[in-house]
C-alpha cells in the first residue's frame, strides 16, 4: 500500500520552511546591526583615506599627454583596488563628473556583480551645480561592509553655503564640501569633509578654509578629517590658515613614502607642486603612514594629480 502524504501535511511542512527562512533572515539582519553597534572596549580602528583629483572627463583630451577617460579610469580603479585590498578605506575624489563616478563604482563592484551579489562600494555626493547630478562631484566612496553612513550633507563655499550652486567671494566656479559621518564596524564614528577649492580666487580659498574649519565643529564632536585639492601650496595663506587649526598629515606621520609633489600635469614639463592634502583632527598626534603615490604607468597618466594615501589609527 502506498503511503501518500496528505495535502495538510505538505502545507504544514511548507509553512515550517517559510518560518525557518524568515527567522534566519531576521537573525542575519539583527546580527548585521549589532555588528556595527558593538564597540569593544579599547578597540582601535585602523583604516586608510585615499584622496585624488581624478581630472574631469575632458572630451578634448589630445591623447598624447592626457589620455581619454575610458583609458584613465582603468588605472584609477586598479590603484584604488590595490590600495584598499584587505584594508578599510575611504575614497575621497575631486573633479568627478557623474559618468566618471558611475564608471568607477562599476569597476570597483565588478566582482560582486559577476556573482550576482549586492554591490559593496557606494558613495555620498552630489553635483555642485544643482545639488543633484549636474556639475563636478567631490564624492566620498566607502565599502558598506566596513562603514555605515550615519549622516551626510553638502554645503557650498560661499557667503550663502546652504544655497545650491552659489559662488563665493572671487571664485571662478561653484565649489562644494561633501560631508559624511561614517561609523566603522567598531569604535567611534568619524567625519570626512571632502572639497576642491577654487583655482583662481585667492580670497575664495582663504575664506573657504575658515568656513570648512567652522563647519567641522557644528555637526558633532567626533574626530574629523579634511581632504581634497586645495589649490594652495604650503607657502600660501589658505594652507597656512587651515594648518593652524588642523594638522597636515604630510608633516605629522610615523612613516612617509613616495613623492613630495602631488600635482604633475600630464607631462614632465609642468611645474610640479603640493596642493592636495589630508588634514587630520588636532586631537590626533599623527597618522601611521603617509604616501604620495605614482600616477604615471607605461606612458599613461591616470590623472594630473597623484593619489595621497594616509593610514590612520583612532
Amino acid at each position: 500500500m502506498v503511503n501518500e502524504r496528505s495535502p495538510l501535511m505538505n502545507s504544514n511542512s511548507f509553512n515550517k520552511n517559510i518560518k525557518f527562512l524568515l527567522i534566519t533572515a531576521l537573525v542575519l539582519l539583527v546580527t548585521r546591526q549589532l555588528f556595527f553597534m558593538s564597540e569593544p572596549a579599547g578597540k582601535e580602528v585602523n583604516f586608510k583615506i585615499y584622496n585624488q583629483n581624478i581630472r574631469y572627463d575632458n572630451k578634448n583630451a589630445d591623447g598624447k599627454g592626457e589620455k581619454p577617460w575610458n583609458i584613465r579610469k582603468v588605472e584609477i580603479a586598479k590603484s584604488i583596488q590595490y590600495n584598499s585590498f584587505n584594508t578599510k578605506t575611504i575614497i575621497t575624489l575631486q573633479e568627478v563628473l557623474k559618468n566618471q563616478l558611475d564608471d568607477l563604482l562599476k569597476l570597483l563592484n565588478e566582482g560582486t556583480e559577476k556573482e550576482g551579489l549586492e554591490p559593496k562600494w557606494t558613495y555620498y555626493g552630489v553635483g555642485r551645480s544643482d545639488c543633484k547630478t549636474n556639475g563636478e562631484y567631490s564624492p566620498i566612496i566607502y565599502n558598506k561592509e566596513d562603514f555605515k553612513l550615519l549622516d551626510s550633507s553638502t554645503f557650498w563655499l560661499s557667503e550663502t553655503p546652504n544655497v545650491p550652486g552659489s559662488i563665493g567671494w572671487d571664485a571662478n566656479q561653484e565649489r562644494i564640501v561633501t560631508w559624511a559621518h561614517l561609523k566603522p564596524q567598531w569604535g567611534e564614528a568619524i567625519n570626512i569633509f571632502n572639497t576642491h577649492l577654487d583655482h583662481l580666487g585667492k580670497k575664495s580659498r582663504e575664506e573657504s578654509v575658515k568656513l570648512i574649519a567652522n563647519k567641522t565643529r557644528s555637526y558633532n564632536e567626533d574626530i574629523s578629517f579634511i581632504t581634497g585639492d586645495f589649490n594652495s601650496e604650503p607657502n600660501e595663506e589658505a594652507y597656512q590658515t587651515l594648518q593652524k587649526i588642523f594638522k597636515d598629515s604630510r608633516l605629522h606621520n610615523d612613516v612617509k613614502y613616495g613623492f613630495d609633489n602631488t600635482f604633475t600635469g600630464f607631462d614632465s614639463k609642468s611645474r610640479h607642486k603640493v596642493i592636495d592634502y589630508v588634514f587630520i583632527d588636532p586631537r590626533l598626534d599623527s597618522v601611521k603612514g603617509f604616501g604620495v603615490l605614482d600616477n604615471h604607468f607605461d606612458g599613461i597618466y591616470s590623472s594630473d594629480h597623484r593619489p595621497v594615501v594616509v593610514e590612520i589609527t583612532v
